[in-house]
């Protein structure tokens, strides 16, 4: 945790605050209440390159929001809260927390890893809504898919072009073998 002391020093740690608030999609409260350090250490870790924990006083972290898109999430912010600040891997951030929290399941408290509030565009999200956007798919996930499908389409044509000749000479082989018949 880091202890804002001066008056300058927590104007820096507020102008930062709100440095992280303005960039990312979602910012999230975590409950910490029994994290150990090196359980705090082992959250870090675990998380995507664009994800950032940090940890803050409330009040500060309260004056950060505001007049950014996250400013609901100053209504959370109450007992010991760190915050997950999240650019784009919402879901990989997400399941890093949960993750983390079934492997400390028997080490840390009711409670302890829990979302007391979130906040994206504009927009505040409770426990139950949060916990519903770590089942989105990630961002590889959704270009893969992407790829798939915009690779499907030409293969589709190409078979759909090459349907139409076949089913012409196979009209044709049918009509011929009819008359021969007939004959």
């Amino acid at each position: 945790i880091e202890a804002a002391r001066t008056t300058e020093n927590k104007r820096e740690m507020v102008a930062g605050l709100k440095e992280k608030f303005e960039s990312s999609l979602l910012v999230t409260a975590i409950n910490f209440e029994g994290l150990s350090v090196g359980q705090v250490k082992q959250l870090r870790r675990s998380l995507p390159e664009d994800v950032k924990l940090v940890m803050a006083k409330n009040t500060l972290a309260i004056k950060a929001c505001e007049g950014t898109p996250h400013s609901e999430i100053g209504a959370c912010l109450k007992g010991p809260n760190a915050l997950l600040f999240v650019e784009e891997n919402i879901s990989e951030g997400l399941k890093a927390v949960s993750t983390l929290k079934k492997e400390l399941q028997e080490e840390i408290p009711e409670g302890c890893l829990t979302y007391t509030g979130g906040s994206m565009e504009g927009k505040a999200f409770t426990d139950v809504e949060i916990k519903q956007l770590e089942k989105l798919p990630s961002k590889q996930e959704l270009l893969a898919k992407i790829a798939g499908a915009i690779k499907a389409v030409p293969r589709k044509v190409a078979y759909g072009v090459k349907a139409v000749p076949n089913k012409v000479g196979y009209a044709a082989k049918a009509l011929q073998d009819k008359l021969e018949e007939e004959q």
